[in-house]
């Protein structure tokens, strides 16, 4: 075992640089793991002002990406918001 001698003043740095570089790893994986909303076609269809077969005809063309949970079809929001953003 070494033992290192450090002072007061270097020792609050490398605590200091330790923590920002903790904070930093933390908030940009809080970042990363967005809860992914996700909307019923219903609420996509409001959503969009389009009707069930418009949503039907996009899932076909692949302008749209469902989800499915059992039986029941779900939209990503995000995917949509980038679908819209994307068309501009």
């Amino acid at each position: 075992m070494q033992i290192i001698q450090v002072t007061p003043s270097e020792l609050k740095e490398i605590f200091n640089e330790l923590l920002d570089t903790k904070l930093k790893e933390f908030f940009s994986s809080k970042e990363n793991q967005q809860k992914t909303e996700l909307l019923s076609r219903k609420e996509t269809k409001e959503l969009l002002g389009v009707s069930y077969v418009t949503l039907n005809n996009w899932n076909r063309k692949g302008i749209l990406e469902p989800n499915y949970l059992g039986n029941k079809v779900f939209y990503n929001k995000q995917q949509i918001v980038n679908q819209l953003t994307k068309g501009n």
